[in-house]
């Protein structure tokens, strides 16, 4: 086990500095991607050519923001599960030719925006949670956020983020987070919190 886990470390390292370098470049970077399957075991998807931008430490462990050269999108790979990375000639496609970050990367907001690493274009949410965890939201959207307090329980809070992201940290705090606005936001939530809800009722 210890020995998997040096493997790994090396292998993260690499693509690091495969990463950085690619970046001072100017290069795209190709890599085969791996994900978890049925068996437990990592298994290979398929190769990716990209354009490296930036890379993220979040949640204690590294991702690469990149643009698909097929596909023309921005996603978010997990560095640990890149493997056989090499630098090729083709030169980056510059990140203000993707329509949601024409002004560039904000990195505040990106950091803020991303707390599960969805692509979408973040948008202003407005919730409102049990003061008891105020930590635990500033720990998750920074403190670049507005805070307004209803009564000595509740607090509202606004932030410019993912509503797919915001989507899954309501569900996973929704005994203390009731996500107020935009109304689609609100209205996705409330179906898959049913839908779950009838999942358990047997």
């Amino acid at each position: 086990m210890l020995l998997l886990a040096l493997s790994l470390n090396q292998q993260v390292f690499l693509n690091i500095e495969l990463t950085d370098e690619a970046i001072e470049q100017g290069k795209q970077i190709r890599f085969e991607y791996y994900r978890y399957g049925t068996d437990k075991k990592l298994n290979k998807t398929r190769a990716h050519h990209a354009s490296p931008y930036q890379l993220i430490l979040h949640n204690q462990r590294y991702y690469l923001m990149a643009q698909e050269d097929y596909w023309k999108n921005i996603s978010f790979f997990c560095v640990d599960r890149m493997k056989n990375m090499t630098i090729t000639e083709k030169s980056i496609t510059p990140v203000r030719e993707n329509e949601s970050y024409k002004d560039g990367i904000n990195y505040k907001e990106l950091a803020t925006a991303l707390p599960y690493m969805f692509t979408d274009k973040p948008e202003w949410v407005e919730f409102i949670a049990e003061k008891y965890i105020t930590d635990q939201i500033i720990d998750w959207f920074g403190r670049d956020i507005r805070i307004d307090e209803i009564d000595e329980k509740q607090i509202k809070v606004t932030v410019k983020v993912s509503p797919m992201a915001m989507e899954h940290w309501a569900k996973q705090y929704a005994p203390h987070v009731t996500v107020t606005s935009p109304p689609s936001l609100v209205k996705t939530i409330k179906e898959e919190l049913q839908k779950a809800v009838e999942k358990y009722n047997v």
